[in-house]
Formats: C-alpha cells, sequence, structure tokens
C-alpha cells in the first residue's frame, strides 16, 4: 500500500538503525518496502528491505564497510572529478579578466621586455591566486543560501563535492601565495592587491546587497 508520511526522530526516539528499522516494518512489513541508506548505521534497515539502495559519493567501488553487503542498486552522485570540481570552485575561467594587467605594457610598447613581462606574469598570477582565493571564502559564507539557489546549489562546496576545510585551507595557502609573491614583486603592486583583496571581500559580505554601491565597487575592482 502506498503511504504519504515522515518517519523522524522525536526527541525522544533516535529514529536510527534498529529503531529505523521497526518503524518501518511495522508500518510495511518485513521485505514491504525498498531502502536508500548511506552509512553503516542502514544495515539493520537493509536487513528488513525488499530491495536495497547504497547512496555514495564514491565514483567507483564501495566503502569498507560495505564491501560485505548486498545491494539492489548503488545510486552514486554525479559529482564531477575532482579536478573539475576545484577548477569551477577556484573559478579558473575568470581569470582572465586579470589580463587587463597586461595593458598598460601593451599600450607603451613594452611587451617585448624581458624584465617587466616578467614582473606582469607575476602580478597575473598573484592576482589568480587572490581572487581564487576570495572566490573560495565567499562560497564558504553564503554555503547555506547558495545550497537553497537553483543554480549555485551547484557549486563544489554547496553540492559537497568540496568540503569546508579543505576550501578554507586552500583559500589560505591561496592568499598566502599571493601575498608573498606580491611583496616580492614590489611594495606598491603589494598594497593594491591587499586593498583588491579587502574591496573584494567586503563586496561579498556586505556591499553587493546595497544599490548602486554593488555597480560601483565591481567597477573599481576592474
Amino acid at each position: 500500500h502506498s503511504v504519504t508520511g515522515i518517519f523522524a526522530s522525536d526527541g525522544v526516539v533516535n529514529l536510527t538503525s534498529d529503531a529505523k528499522a521497526r518503524a518501518l516494518v511495522s508500518e510495511f512489513g518485513e521485505i514491504g518496502f525498498d531502502y536508500a541508506g548511506n552509512s553503516r548505521a542502514d544495515r539493520a534497515v537493509w536487513a528488513s528491505s525488499h530491495d536495497a539502495y547504497l547512496a555514495t559519493l564514491r565514483r567507483s567501488g564501495t566503502p569498507r564497510w560495505a564491501r560485505s553487503l548486498s545491494f539492489d542498486r548503488i545510486l552514486r552522485d554525479p559529482a564531477p572529478t575532482p579536478a573539475r570540481a576545484w577548477a569551477k570552485e577556484l573559478r579558473l575561467h575568470q581569470s582572465l579578466k586579470n589580463l587587463l594587467l597586461f595593458l598598460p605594457l601593451l599600450a607603451a610598447h613594452e611587451i617585448a621586455d624581458p624584465a617587466r613581462a616578467l614582473s606582469t606574469i607575476g602580478g597575473f598570477v598573484a592576482f589568480c591566486l587572490m581572487a581564487s582565493s576570495v572566490y573560495l571564502v565567499n562560497d564558504l559564507l553564503d554555503v547555506s543560501a547558495d545550497r537553497a539557489h537553483a543554480r549555485k546549489r551547484d557549486r563544489p562546496i554547496a553540492a559537497g563535492w568540496i568540503t569546508p576545510l579543505h576550501a578554507l585551507s586552500v583559500a589560505v595557502v591561496l592568499a598566502l601565495g599571493a601575498l608573498i609573491l606580491a611583496f616580492y614583486l614590489s611594495p606598491r603592486f603589494l598594497a593594491v592587491l591587499v586593498a583588491y583583496a579587502i574591496m573584494t571581500t567586503a563586496y561579498s559580505v556586505w556591499l553587493k546587497r546595497i544599490v548602486l554601491v554593488d555597480v560601483v565597487v565591481l567597477a573599481l575592482l576592474y
């Protein structure tokens, strides 16, 4: 029979493992239901179900604790490869806008000057590193809102493809790398990069919510 309803913990009974199995058997009967689970605690439920489904983030194989179990089907999260997930999260395609750093060099017809070209490449890399660091911090701050958004929920952190701890660790490393590189390029460039980081972070946290100010800040960032 079909039932529409919710089975959940109620503050007294923790509806997991054996307790969950008993509740479902009481409602649907032994092997009277199909069940999809993702943890060790679901073993008791699978044992009483008709069809057993394992939900996992793994792209292949099964978790070690589940290898002795038999499943009718393994449901895998259609996550991208780690490389694709990080490329998307770091917004590598957005690095193209940092090519603006080369415009003064081109306008001055000094693109063939090895020293100036090398320092500009260093500045480009520093800006890319800092921008990616800010993107990570922004997505960490907005993770709850992103998960409720029709399009942004597919961002790697919101989708669970990248853990918050890994994202924060990488953000710190990228920011430090950018600052160290900028320091060796010149103190003035370091000041510009720090100002960029502060303004970008302020935009992500606060300024983007203020009408007109958000447009002005975006223009200043360019």
